[in-house]
């Protein structure tokens, strides 16, 4: 299995804070969000790396190379981060997805250990969904069937049919991976440059079934803007007092 990180955008909604660095970098108990990523997946067994960048790569690329001496990764950059959204991204690693399993993350989500270790080792097509926490009608949600198999992944959908929020973070057989990265081409061809890759999944799930893995408590959280920052610091000084998962004597993944 590889995987797939796709870390390209500006971070708008928290500036300043990413004035000279995408928020993959902001630190999280000393070290950046995309350490922690990383670790978890080589801990997990996964060696093969691609991120998809754009916005300060220079800066993110420096930190991974230094943080990680002697482990090899794949750097693709979009030129598009600042017009397009990440449907772009996910395009442009093609080639790198054809070839394995494909554990796909969304470069700004911070979780404990065990949500990685499940997608890693599941049979399964899956979406990490949350079905507990409280979200907003902005969230990307998840409708599923009376089987529950996911039927529908937009921030469209309502809070009334939803089952759940989708935290950003999937994994695809091979063969599903080169269907939706037929489909994304597909609709790049169309002009639409603007969805997000997962609602390309849309398009597909009457022919690729997705399960859901729900979080079941566990602690995430997606950094969009200086609340969700501040969060994710919160639940990692939680998980550091509760001495939960600790490597190298500070890090939780």
């Amino acid at each position: 299995m590889k995987a797939l990180i796709l870390a390209a955008g500006t971070g708008s909604r928290l500036y300043p804070l990413t004035a000279d660095r995408p928020k993959t970098m902001l630190e999280i108990l000393g070290f950046p969000l995309i350490y922690y990523q990383i670790q978890g997946l080589l801990r997990h067994g996964i060696q093969e790396i691609c991120l998809v960048t754009g916005y300060q790569q220079e800066v993110l690329i420096h930190y991974i190379l230094l943080a990680f001496p002697g482990q090899r990764f794949t750097f693709l950059y979009n030129p598009f981060f600042r017009d397009m959204n990440n449907i772009y991204s996910f395009y442009l690693a093609a080639q790198y997805c054809s070839e394995s399993d494909m554990l796909i993350l969304n470069s700004d989500v911070f979780c404990e250990p065990d949500l990685l270790r499940e997608a890693v080792y599941s049979p399964l097509d899956i979406l990490l969904v949350d079905g507990e926490k409280e979200f907003s009608a902005e969230a990307t949600k998840v409708r599923l069937d009376e089987r529950s198999r996911v039927i529908e992944v937009s921030k469209e959908i309502s809070l009334e049919q939803s089952q759940g929020e989708y935290i950003g973070i999937m994994k695809l057989s091979k063969g599903s991976c080169q269907l939706l990265h037929d489909k994304v081409r597909e609709l790049l061809y169309q002009g639409q440059s603007n969805w997000w890759f997962v609602y390309a999944l849309n398009e597909l799930l009457a022919r690729i079934p997705v399960s859901p893995v729900f979080t079941r408590g566990r602690v995430w959280e997606e950094i969009d803007s200086p609340l969700d920052y501040s969060n994710a610091i919160h639940l990692a000084e939680k998980m550091v007092r509760g001495k939960k998962h600790l490597l190298n004597g500070r890090s939780m993944i």
